[in-house]
């Protein structure tokens, strides 16, 4: 078995393979410290003297104190806070589009209004009309009334151009754009000027929709990293078309013996494997597509809405529908509700039902974590009416309502869901969700639950403790139940009866009757950090 090495040589080479992908950067840089007025000296009087009186002199009169001037106080300067997406300007709008932090809407004339985040560059539209638009990262492009292309924000990463023409339709992602022609034909370029990794040889053919994505991906603790770049487009015939490809590095460790086998050094390189490039057809029918870094989202001509990641094992199809980000979406009254727009974001996706009602949920494989914790994006409840259009960023959502309002929200931690009333005689607080015993031995639990970590078998219960991702409990039998993620294995319970138990993160210790400890999990695990943009 190879050697662990140490994390910081590790990380930092890993960090190349993140040089296609934009750094994340805070929405606002902390407001600067209040000056304080600074005191006005005051001046002090000179002290008059006092003649000395002769027999002959009378006393002179007494010269009165000097009187100080009166003090001006000194304004005292106020920063005014940074704007975010949440300040959407009032206004009615026909389109609306989100980035890492920024949102830009078309005003019924046309007109580009953006608000948020402008390190960049990414709200300084340029004037003019236009007709459509997309954001991602710190870009935002839009499509001018003469059917041109114009994009701003980026900063000064600008060598890649739009090829000439008269487009219809735009969509960008941190590194490469693609847009749609008047004769349904796309066209794609990079940022950066580059060739890229197949994500910009559109296959031949007409399509009425288009949308990218670019991912970075690492396992710095496994040694891995990959870079991903996706085109998908909604062909005329309802099927989805998606080309692209990337690169995977693994970190290689080669050891240098000595003559008795001993290990003289250990080298450490990275290795480097492209992927792809890829073009996919998946038939469909479908109505409207989101482009993911590894697949898409997607709603079904029966308002079915579908996430998948693309696959090589040919079992699959070529595609893994994600069962997991399926689990979140909500039903009402047993049913699954009906969508006809979808788009998702590197860490959560949103739909609109056909009645115009939003729904959004995580997206596992893109980057649960945010801040370094699992949040959720719940849209305004109730909603201000019923919603038109919808667009999703980093950690921001906005939709138009029919008024061609645009309403923004963001994503909040999942630990802010409030415990279901009761009494309550033991909790165990994990960082995803959340579980108690009732007086009755009941377990009651609430937060993230993708992976049924919250759905403990009713049942009279001792002691309860939740992980990473999943739950254990102990019955009243002594049994030891436990559910919820299995990657790492923490549901695979030794048989016994116990006394006590508690879990860490990925392992689980426990102490029998006879007052044995017995742990089981992992001990060791991968660490799974990501950047991108939508």
């Amino acid at each position: 078995m190879a050697p662990r090495l140490a994390a910081a040589p590790l990380l930092a080479a890993l960090a190349l393979a993140a040089a296609c992908a934009d750094e994340r950067r805070e929405d606002a840089a902390p407001p600067a410290s209040t000056p304080t007025a600074a005191a006005t000296p005051t001046a002090t009087p000179a002290a008059t003297p006092t003649a000395t009186p002769s027999p002959t002199t009378a006393p002179p009169a007494a010269t009165p104190p000097a009187t100080p001037a009166p003090q001006t106080p000194t304004a005292t300067p106020t920063v005014a806070p940074a704007p975010t997406i949440l300040d959407a300007p009032p206004g009615r709008y026909a389109a609306i589009a989100v980035g890492y932090g920024h949102a830009c809407a078309l005003a019924g004339d046309g007109e580009a209004v953006c608000w948020g985040a402008n390190d960049a560059g990414q709200t300084d539209a340029p004037p003019g009309r236009y007709t459509a638009l997309d954001a991602s990262g710190d870009r935002t492009c839009a499509v001018t009334d003469a059917g041109a292309i114009a994009c701003w924000g980026g900063g000064d990463t600008w060598l890649g151009a739009p090829p000439p023409g008269r487009y219809a339709a735009v969509s960008t992602s941190a590194v490469h754009a693609c847009a749609l022609t008047e004769d349904g034909e796309a066209v794609c370029w990079r940022f950066d000027g580059g060739a890229g990794y197949g994500e910009l040889d559109a296959p031949p053919g007409r399509y009425t929709a288009i949308s990218v994505a670019t991912g970075t991906a690492r396992y710095p603790n496994a040694g891995l990293a990959w870079y991903r770049s996706n085109s998908c487009a909604l062909t005329e015939t309802g099927g989805i078309v998606c080309w692209g490809g990337g690169f995977d590095i693994e970190m290689v460790i080669n050891e240098v013996k000595g003559e008795k086998g001993e290990v003289l050094r250990r080298e450490m390189f990275l290795q480097r494997e492209p992927y792809g490039p890829y073009v996919d057809r998946h038939p469909g029918p479908y109505v409207a597509v989101s482009a993911t870094w590894s697949g898409f989202c997607a709603a079904t001509t029966a308002g079915e809405w579908k996430c998948g990641t693309r696959s090589d094992n040919p079992d699959f199809g070529g595609l893994y529908w994600r069962e997991d980000i399926a689990l979140q979406m909500p039903v009402r009254d047993g049913s699954p509700f009906r969508y006809g727009a979808i788009d998702a974001g590197p860490s959560y996706a949103c739909a609109l039902t056909r009645q115009g009602e939003p729904a959004c949920v995580n997206m596992p494989s893109f980057g649960l974590s945010v801040y370094g914790r699992h949040w959720v994006m719940n849209p305004p409840d109730p909603a201000p009416g019923r919603y038109t259009a919808i667009s999703v960023g980093y950690d921001y959502a906005c939709a138009l309502n029919e008024a061609g309002e645009a309403i923004c929200w963001g994503a909040v931690v999942n630990k802010t869901t409030a415990p279901p009333p009761g009494r309550y005689v033991a909790v165990s607080d994990g960082p995803e969700h959340t579980c108690a015993l009732t007086e009755d031995g009941e377990a009651v639990c609430w937060g993230w639950n993708p992976f049924g970590q919250t759905d403990v078998p009713p049942g009279r219960y001792t002691a309860i403790s939740v992980g990473y991702g999943f739950t254990c409990a102990l019955t009243e039998a002594g049994e030891a139940v436990c559910l919820g993620r299995r990657n790492y294995r923490p549901v695979e319970v030794p048989p016994g009866r116990y006394i006590v138990i508690d879990a860490g993160d990925f392992r689980i210790c426990a102490v029998t009757e006879a007052g044995e400890a017995v742990c089981w999990g992992d001990s060791e695990y991968e660490e799974f950090v990501y950047r991108g943009e939508g």
